[in-house]
């Protein structure tokens, strides 16, 4: 068994090869073979895969036929290593000519056992919090939660099992691209409208809200924090320089803490550390120092959301988080904890028993729409 396991993953990666330019279905801007090899990071041999191929010409996928065995946990092979897509190009004909020739590999594929050693979910989310992006602690018993950019600008409070409590709308606010959410000690609250995929924005802004309003009524209105990143004087910036995209901030000792996502090509893995002031008014943000998160892919080393706790820094990204000590506003790796299957994990929370709540968003490729609830581990898995 072992040699055929081992001639199969030979195999794949002559398939990789071929299929490094294809695009995934819904996610262009994913690379392929990124996405492919980050699912193959995270499996563990067992139980069984069947090939087939789905409705869509374009798409050949793998699905788990052991659910049964495994009913607390969320599988999501189906959208894996083995999920190909093929871009309509001529690549797409030479990579199908290539797939059928392999046929002895689709049939030992068949065979192979292959299963996500996944995190247990919590709770199902509310469809309505199917693009969550960001939550942030009010009490020991209440989340606040928003969704991603392009949806409305609204904030959801809820209960620590995930249930929506209620919602709020603010009024004076556009949700272009809400990305994280934090709380000061004084009770105001701070959303992130500073997603920047693209590098192209110049209206990037945290909105400043009461908490005491948000949980007592259904509108409120905000006060606003404009900002721009001095270092950026194209947009687009080159390629090699896309670090002004942002997901993840927190509060901490009376500033606004910004991690930026990293999106340079080739991708280095740097995510930069800004600060703001808390008052309402337009500034440049201030760069402190960058941290290298890793130098793999975005899938899986670009920052997605983050928590300052205890004089912990949390960091999250697609498939672990990250705790750093955090003395004086400067970040030193102690652990992380790899969290599989890989979905799109963007709201991180840190509760005051040290107890993990993180979020992803609901897609029909990746899975997601949970709440999961993690203790951290004394040493990495």
């Amino acid at each position: 068994m072992g040699k055929i396991l081992g001639r199969g993953c030979s195999e794949l990666k002559s398939v990789f090869s071929v299929i490094e330019t294809a695009e995934l279905h819904n996610y262009g801007a994913f690379r392929y073979r990124d996405f492919v090899s980050s699912y193959l990071y995270q499996f563990r041999m067992h139980g069984i895969v069947a090939l087939f191929r789905s409705s869509f010409p374009s798409l050949l996928c793998a699905n788990v036929c052991c659910s049964s065995v495994f009913k607390s946990y969320r599988f999501s092979i189906a959208t894996a290593a083995l999920t190909f897509v093929v871009a309509r190009s001529s690549k797409a004909i030479a990579f199908s000519s290539y797939f059928c020739s392999m046929r002895n590999l689709a049939l030992l594929l068949a065979s192979i056992f292959l299963v996500s050693a996944a995190v247990p979910k919590t709770t199902r989310l509310s469809k309505d919090l199917k693009e969550i992006s960001g939550w942030v602690f009010a009490n020991d018993s209440t989340l606040i939660a928003h969704n991603d950019g392009g949806n409305d600008p609204k904030l959801f409070v809820l209960n620590l099992d995930g249930s929506i409590r209620h919602k709020v709308s603010i009024l004076n606010a556009e949700n272009i691209d809400f990305e994280d959410i934090t709380l000061d000690q004084k009770g105001n609250l701070y959303v992130g409208d500073f997603g920047n995929n693209k590098n192209v924005r110049t209206d990037l802004r945290v909105l400043k809200v009461s908490l005491k309003k948000v949980l007592d009524n259904e509108n409120v209105e905000a006060k606003f924090i404009d900002f721009s990143y001095p270092e950026q004087t194209d947009f687009p910036p080159k390629l090699s320089q896309k670090y002004f995209d942002c997901e993840a901030m927190s509060f901490y000792n009376d500033s606004l803490y910004l991690f930026t996502k990293c999106r340079s090509e080739p991708f280095d893995g740097k995510c930069f550390v800004y600060t703001l002031p808390t008052k309402p008014g337009t500034y440049k943000a201030t760069k402190k120092y960058y941290m290298v998160i890793g130098k793999r892919d975005w899938f899986r080393d670009a920052v997605t959301a983050a928590d300052i706790h205890d004089g912990k820094l949390y960091i999250l990204t697609y498939n672990r988080f990250i705790i750093h000590s955090f003395d004086n506003g400067r970040a030193k790796y102690e652990s992380h904890q790899i969290l599989v299957p890989i979905t799109q994990k963007e709201a991180l929370a840190v509760h005051s028993s040290g107890k993990i709540y993180i979020a992803d968003e609901r897609q029909k490729l990746v899975g997601g729409g949970n709440m999961y609830v993690i203790k951290p581990t004394e040493k990495n898995p």
